[in-house]
């Protein structure tokens, strides 16, 4: 090979593109997918836990037959290309596992867990396939890649950042450019273009590639001689720095859900918060990985590194929560004095960049430095590297559900970020006690710093408000305002806020908030909207077909102001579908305009996602309603396909309605 640097720079482009289209799937396909089977808390987490779970078995398998393949890049060039074509004939797939889900929840009479059992099944097998390929690359990469053992850790880190790094921009492509500009299916037909390119690429590349031998994989099984001696740990070494990066996953994608969960209040949007957490959160990993990749080779303290990585973690997550607590200020500086939708977005990228940019960039280092550690033969490189990425793959899966399913209901957001954070710094304990060259001295001085610092930082920082209400919508709590009810639960974050007393007519209102954006209240003109959405759609049909209606739909509880409304008319049964189960606790607040709408004999309430309801059931409604649902709490809910899904599921003459919000749209 005369250019090396040259070759490995376009093997490092292919990687980038890679990820870049990665990511392109993860935020499509989970968009295609929600539409199946719903977007609740339940039905995400299934379809995040499937998409990850083929991560970690991809890489687990095909870390196994590279170091026994003798033409890694010719296999990368395969992988890449089973991507393609598999996304290709994804939206065909779709619509097959669509007409299955359908007979499923129409045929089956099942529970609740059951139910999400057999979709977790039917998602997974819609996922495992271009998962389990794009698990495999990187370890296949890491073969073709590493060839020095020396510099392992920048070879890992380049591949590892660079990719993570396209990830980024994948992530931001999707959620702000493609899918606004071609829609769904045509942003994902432009990414498999992209993989089949590289495909082609690779496999052309693969020619300029000398043949691994079998004697060259097999010629040394004992650690690397050229290793220095203080780099050849025990046995028991490797599955403690194993099981540690595992945790460490379960770390951050516990911060991920959590710093997510806070963030939405300040931007609004749930796809937004998103879209600007998960893109921040990407480019800290990937600076980390590509520019501490290379200190890694050079320092013989690697478990000291990784011990105070897995600290300072830890400490920087703690920080976060005073961070949280002065972001709005940060913004409200920010767009003031540049009003525009462009600096709404660039003043939400700089408050998540700033808060988890540092704990980001540290998790970046540690995959090199954990590969780095645990890669003690070179001819099982492959292997290596998949176990390293596997468990932290099936660590983040853990995390993420940990977090949003046990951590926010049981204890909330900010504990569950100190409990989160107090596990890290056990992590980095367990490496520095476990570590064999270093002095008990250094431990011990180690160990009562980190038993100072942490407790100290712990107590500095105040818990004692919850980090969402720092936002703009209650900035009212410093005038006379007050939250009567507060409710973290597993989908949304659900506020009952009191207002101080208007100064016109010094009557108290409520409002109704989820994750901060106001969804209905006692306010004058909220109240009427929510008469309005209850009565008329009613009193259309009445005068359209000179009867009551039957069957009424209702999306959307709110304060339950239109729920009542509807049932004030000779209405046979009122079916209302809430997806945010907080909302139905808060309703006693809102009695005086909700007629105690429980107790209503023709009220029938299900905790579900209303489209995905309307998808599978066989019922049949004169009119189909919504409560005052804002595009920014789901945008699915005014698409194309919710409108003709909700026309299929009305009788012959009944009406549809929808609320609008048309002072915050705009023209297109």
């Amino acid at each position: 090979m005369r250019h090396p640097s040259r070759f490995q720079a376009t093997v490092l482009v292919l990687f980038f593109l890679s990820g870049a289209t990665g990511l392109v799937y993860e935020v499509v396909w989970h968009r295609m997918l929600v539409l199946v089977f719903g977007s609740t808390a339940f039905a995400t987490a299934t379809i995040l836990a499937s998409f990850m779970f083929g991560l970690a078995l991809g890489s687990f398998c095909f870390g196994r037959v590279v170091d026994r393949y003798g033409r890694p890049l010719e296999l990368y060039a395969y992988l890449e290309a089973g991507i393609g074509v598999f996304a290709i004939l994804f939206p065909f797939i779709i619509s097959g596992a669509t007409a299955i889900y359908v007979g499923i929840s129409q045929n089956l009479d099942t529970t609740f867990y059951l139910f999400s059992l057999l979709r977790f099944i039917l998602s997974f097998l819609i996922l495992v396939i271009p998962s389990f390929l794009m698990g495999g690359t990187l370890p296949v990469l890491s073969k073709l890649f590493v060839r020095d053992f020396g510099r392992l850790g920048s070879g890992i880190g380049s591949l590892y950042g660079t990719n993570t790094l396209g990830a980024v921009v994948g992530t931001f492509s999707a959620g702000f450019l493609l899918i606004i500009l071609f829609g769904a299916k045509e942003t994902t037909y432009i990414a498999a273009a992209v993989n089949i390119l590289v495909a082609g690429v690779a496999l052309g590349l693969s020619r300029f590639v000398p043949l691994q031998h079998v004697d060259e994989r097999r010629e040394d099984t004992s650690p690397d001689s050229r290793e220095p001696a203080r780099q050849r740990y025990p046995p028991y070494v490797y599955p403690i720095v194993l099981v540690v990066y595992g945790l460490s996953g379960f770390c951050a994608l516990a911060y991920e859900v959590l710093w997510t969960r806070v963030l939405v209040f300040y931007v609004h949007s749930t796809t937004y918060a998103f879209t600007i957490m998960l893109s921040s959160f990407l480019a800290g990993i990937a600076l980390g990985s590509l520019v501490f990749g290379r200190l890694v080779d050079k320092t013989k303290q690697q478990m000291s590194l990784l011990a105070l990585i897995e600290v300072l973690i830890g400490l920087f997550a703690i920080l976060s929560i005073w961070e949280f607590s002065r972001l709005n200020d940060l913004m409200i500086g920010l767009t003031d004095r540049l009003p525009s939708w462009q600096m709404f977005v660039v003043a939400r990228y700089v408050g998540a960049f700033l808060i988890m940019f540092v704990p980001t960039l540290l998790m970046g280092m540690a995959f090199p430095l954990a590969s780095k550690i645990y890669s003690h033969n070179r001819q099982k490189l492959g292997r290596h590297v998949a176990n390293v990425y596997s468990v932290n793959t099936v660590g983040s899966v853990l995390g993420s559900l940990a977090a949003g399913f046990v951590m926010i209901p049981l204890i909330g957001i900010t504990n569950g970020i100190i409990v989160v954070a107090s596990l890290n710094v056990i992590l980095g304990v367990v490496i520095l006690v476990s570590n064999p060259f270093m002095r008990r001295g250094g431990k011990l001085a180690a160990l009562v710093s980190i038993a100072v610092v942490v407790p100290v930082a712990g107590l500095a920082i105040s818990t004692d408000r919850p980090l969402g209400l720092y936002s703009r919508p209650f900035n009212d709590l410093r005038e006379g305002g007050e939250v009567v009810f507060y409710n973290e639960g597993i989908g949304a974050t659900v506020t009952v806020h009191q207002l101080p007393p208007d100064p016109v007519d010094k009557q108290v209102y409520r409002l109704l908030e989820v994750d901060g954006v106001n969804v209905a209240g006692t306010l004058p003109m909220l109240r009427l909207s929510q008469k309005l959405q209850g009565h008329l759609p009613i009193l259309l049909y009445k005068a359209s077909t000179g009867r009551d209606p039957g069957n009424v739909f209702l999306l959307g509880m709110g304060t339950g102001a239109s729920s009542y409304a509807a049932t004030r008319h000779r209405i046979d049964r009122l079916d209302v579908l809430e997806i945010v189960s907080a909302e139905v606790d808060a309703l006693p607040y809102f009695r005086e305009i909700n007629g105690d709408i429980l107790n209503e004999s023709k009220v029938r309430v299900r905790i579900d996602d209303a489209r995905n309801y309307l998808l599978a059931t066989e019922e049949e409604y004169d009119v189909i309603e919504s409560d005052t649902i804002h595009p920014e709490q789901n945008a699915n809910l005014f698409s194309r396909e919710y409108f003709e899904l909700a026309r299929a599921r009305l009788s012959r003459d009944g009406v549809f309605s929808v609320w609008l919000p048309m002072y915050q749209m705009s023209e297109e």
